[in-house]
């Protein structure tokens, strides 16, 4: 070969080796995949010395006491805060020895340590009921953690027919009636809330606005 072609080869395979190395690279990529498990929030409500079963207490007479103990059981797989609505029939009756009371409620019972309410009472002219709300909270009042598998205390062990007085059944406002006292429970995950607060009257909305 000739001195002139092997310049011309040189300078071709030059110019190969350096578009060659313009156009290889090296490369690398790392891909991480982060999976989420979702929790969930489930409660469970129980009133373990309820005899009525499913058709309730019947024949029922004034100041009668009836086992009825509401309490709620997490069965989520989250820290919650629990919470229990009660809501008792009223009526204006005569209760005792005092004259026709306006807005009794039919029944009374008392509240267990370890629940509070949040704020007032709420009455329904049209249903004739009143509403509590109570919260399951530690000694400072602040809503307390219920974990999972973790059982509160009930919110009551009895109600209590009030002290009615009616002659007959003709005039009466709740003989041979159905009264219901109706219990419902409820749960909130504890964490990302969109608050720090612990207090029952900042966290009941939420609970309300969703349900």
């Amino acid at each position: 070969m000739s001195r002139k072609k092997l310049i011309i080869t040189a300078v071709i395979l030059t110019l190969i080796l350096i578009i060659g190395g313009i156009l290889a690279y090296f490369t690398d990529v790392e891909t991480k995949v982060n999976k989420f498990t979702m929790g969930n929030v489930s409660i469970l409500v129980e009133e373990p010395s309820w005899e009525g079963g499913d058709e309730g207490v019947k024949d029922i007479v004034p100041n009668q006491e009836i086992p009825k103990d509401p309490q709620i059981t997490n069965t989520g797989s989250t820290d919650i805060y629990a919470f229990i609505k009660v809501v008792v029939p009223y009526e204006n009756v005569v209760v005792g020895e005092a004259t026709a009371a306006a807005d009794t409620e039919l029944f009374k019972y008392t509240v267990n340590s370890g629940w509070t309410e949040v704020g007032k009472s709420k009455k329904d002219e049209q249903a004739k009921t009143i509403t509590h709300i109570y919260a399951y909270v530690n000694d400072t009042n602040e809503l307390k953690a219920l974990a999972k598998t973790e059982k509160t205390p009930a919110v009551f062990n009895t109600v209590k027919l009030v002290d009615v007085k009616e002659t007959g059944s003709e005039n009466s406002t709740i003989q041979n009636s159905q009264l219901q006292v109706v219990v419902s429970g409820y749960g909130i995950q504890t964490t990302d809330l969109g608050t720090d607060s612990k207090a029952p009257a900042v966290i009941w909305p939420l609970v309300e606005s969703a349900n």
